[in-house]
């Protein structure tokens, strides 16, 4: 995943979701809910939203918000941050009511789980404009 997210950084998006599908791979042979799996799929999306792929990047912040919904339960950081990123990515395609209908909930789960000053809660604040 490090390696992933250092080419991400670079703006090496071909080397990054190599490294992010081997990371995924990897999770997912460790025990069922490990939530390395969950963000490897947000960091995923993350890649294709970032190379205008916003088929894809939906479709991998969606896995990413099932997954966390099924394993980890329904307050968890993982599910908070996967639906500020579907939350983010609905808000770039002008899609402002499926955005909303993410991000309120994230925004709750954030606040519960960080406090109202961490800015995790900004950025999904920033999400719902």
């Amino acid at each position: 995943m490090k390696a992933g997210r250092a080419a991400y950084e670079q703006a090496d998006f071909a080397t990054a979701e190599k490294q992010f599908k081997v990371a995924f791979t990897a999770a997912t042979k460790f025990e069922l809910g490990d939530p390395r799996a969950v963000r490897t799929l947000n960091a995923i999306g993350n890649l294709y939203r970032a190379e205008d792929k916003t088929d894809a990047a939906e479709a991998f912040l969606s896995k990413a918000r099932a997954m966390a919904e099924a394993w980890l339960g329904a307050e968890s950081p993982e599910l908070a941050t996967a639906l500020n990123n579907l939350g983010g990515l609905y808000t770039s395609e002008q899609r402002f009511a499926k955005a909303e209908e993410v991000l309120r909930p994230a925004l709750a789960m954030r606040e519960k789980l960080l406090g109202p000053e961490h800015p995790e809660v900004a950025a999904t604040l920033c999400n719902l404009g």
